[in-house]
């Protein structure tokens, strides 16, 4: 059975990357739309991309062509170095993102992510600026409580390693410890500290009954000092 398995693998992994030119596609065959905005505090700017798969997120990947595929904020997008497929775009500052689909019909859907769609968060006033690695820290943010299928990530890095927490809206709290023992791997210097809010939303508007989804990450970073 094991060789069976290895034998159909790549078979699995072609499936999984194929893809069809929009110009293939009958007029009616409806797209699964997925979007990403991201929003970083930190660089105030925003990340932005967008796929199409034909019906479903089994389906195959869509390339457009001859005038078909995505705007944002009217703007035309760049293309993904490792995948046609996939359109990308920068924004300076942390705008409303109007996504625009034409497909090769002429027929437009659109969608739309605003920073309301996902809540604020901020280094709570009393985050420290220098952390003892003998008694811990107490990690607070500011922001609204996670809700749904709502995640975050805090991610402390350091030359000498990193480790990760991550809160749900089943353990939301506004305060996180980081103990003595979580912070063993970790050398004295400077830390790079993460907070990486995640939400889906639901589409505007799909293409017929096909699926979709809005992904929002909002994300803020600090420096700090860790001391033996």
């Amino acid at each position: 059975m094991k060789k069976l398995l290895l034998l159909f693998s790549p078979l699995l992994l072609v499936y999984s990357c194929k893809k069809v030119d929009s110009n293939d596609l009958k007029d009616d065959v409806p797209y699964a739309q997925y979007y990403y905005v991201g929003y970083d505090k930190s660089t105030g700017s925003t990340d932005a991309s967008a796929y199409c798969r034909v019906r479903n997120g089994g389906g195959s990947k869509v390339e457009f062509n001859n005038g078909a595929g995505f705007k944002a904020n009217g703007t035309a997008p760049s293309i993904d170095l490792f995948d046609k497929a996939i359109y990308r775009w920068h924004f300076n500052g942390m705008p409303e993102v109007d996504f625009l689909l034409t497909k090769n019909s002429g027929a437009q859907i659109a969608n739309n992510a605003m920073p309301s769609d996902i809540s604020n968060i901020d280094f709570a006033p009393s985050f420290p600026a220098t952390i003892s690695k003998a008694a811990g820290f107490n990690f607070t943010w500011t922001g609204d409580a996670l809700s749904g299928s709502e995640t975050m990530t805090i991610t402390i890095a350091s030359d000498s390693g990193t480790i990760q927490k991550d809160i749900t809206s089943a353990n939301s709290s506004n305060s996180l410890s980081f103990s003595s023992a979580d912070l063993q791997k970790l050398k004295p210097g400077n830390l790079n500290i993460t907070v990486v809010r995640d939400k889906d939303t639901p589409l505007d508007n799909k293409d017929g009954d096909s699926e979709g989804v809005i992904k929002l990450r909002y994300t803020i970073k600090r420096s700090a000092t860790l001391t033996q």
